[in-house]
């Protein structure tokens, strides 16, 4: 059996990662929270959600979920909000 490999952030996948990365990293402004703390929250390793957060690994859509839930939000407010930026 292959050790898990995170996906790499693909031409498809980097437009919508880049869009919702920098509205991720202001709410965690506004909650005044770290990545650290982020990561912690939805059961990351720090340095894997700083990967992904850098784009490059893909977010999948169940991260973005536990994301958005620890930060008391939804994906689609998250995607709305970037799409307004």
């Amino acid at each position: 059996m292959r050790p898990y490999a995170p996906a790499m952030a693909s031409a498809e996948t980097r437009p919508y990662q880049n869009r919702l990365v920098p509205e991720i990293l202001a709410e965690l402004g506004r909650r005044s929270w770290s990545k650290a703390q982020l990561a912690e929250a939805v059961g990351m390793v720090p340095n894997t959600l700083n990967r992904k957060l850098r784009g490059e690994f893909a977010l999948d859509v169940d991260e973005l979920a536990r994301i958005a839930a620890a930060l008391e939000t939804t994906v689609g407010a998250l995607t709305s909000r970037a799409d307004q930026s």
